[in-house]
């Protein structure tokens, strides 16, 4: 990946105001450094993070893009009084959504990051380029004509690295799992089968839950949580 413009360690103090969508680069392309217009956040060269915060004030920033709540520093330059760094009590929402995974059904993105922990929406089986849920077929009634449920474990399991990997993650730094099975009886064995090959060794910490129903036809949906080094 290539590299911007480095700019100099805790060269940006500013006011910030709460629940505004800011973009932090290193680019060195904007006229507003740190700030740039997010115009080239789906090039592969640079990738702005799109934040907020939750309290209006004055914020020391950094380029070091060393800290895990980027881009404020966790002061460990120690070149700058700890009392100009972020306050504990705000947070930093970086908000992720990509065009490469299912729309989401409802008003929530792909994917929040708060410090170096990463939180993914429910996600489920339907094929990004058509909307599609694999090895399903109905009938008018909405009667299974088709339906292969280890194609949407494989389709899940898909999405979720997708988005882990759009976020700056990735499957191996998944550290706990959700499952919500609309019939645990019929489908728990075949996914229990496809876990174990997906994660032959040190898998995240799993959670399976029996639910009636998902807003569509689904059979499956993951909640993740994973580390973002």
């Amino acid at each position: 990946m290539k590299k911007g413009k480095p700019t100099q360690l805790f060269s940006y103090k500013t006011n910030l105001e709460a629940d505004i969508i800011y973009y932090w680069c290193n680019c060195g392309l904007s006229s507003n450094q740190p700030f740039c217009d997010g115009s080239h956040k789906k090039d592969n060269d640079f990738q702005p993070i799109e934040f907020s915060v939750s309290e209006t004030k004055t914020y020391a920033l950094c380029g070091c893009r060393h800290s895990y709540n980027l881009p404020f520093c966790d002061g460990h330059h120690k070149s700058l009084p700890k009392d100009l760094i972020k306050s504990e009590n705000s947070i930093l929402h970086q908000t992720i959504n990509t065009d490469k995974a299912p729309i989401p059904v409802g008003n929530y993105p792909h994917a929040k990051r708060v410090g170096n922990l990463l939180f993914l929406s429910g996600i489920g089986p339907r094929t990004p380029s058509s909307d599609e849920i694999p090895g399903l077929k109905l009938d008018k009634n909405g009667n299974f004509l088709e339906f292969d449920f280890a194609a949407q474990v494989r389709s899940v399991f898909d999405n979720v690295k997708i988005v882990l990997e759009a976020s700056g993650s990735s499957w191996q730094q998944l550290v706990d799992v959700t499952v919500f099975l609309v019939d645990m009886k019929r489908d728990f064995d075949t996914y229990n089968k496809i876990w174990a090959e997906y994660f032959p060794h040190n898998p995240p910490c799993r959670t399976t839950c029996a639910i009636t129903a998902l807003p569509t036809p689904i059979a499956i949906e993951l909640k993740c949580i994973a580390t973002i080094e």
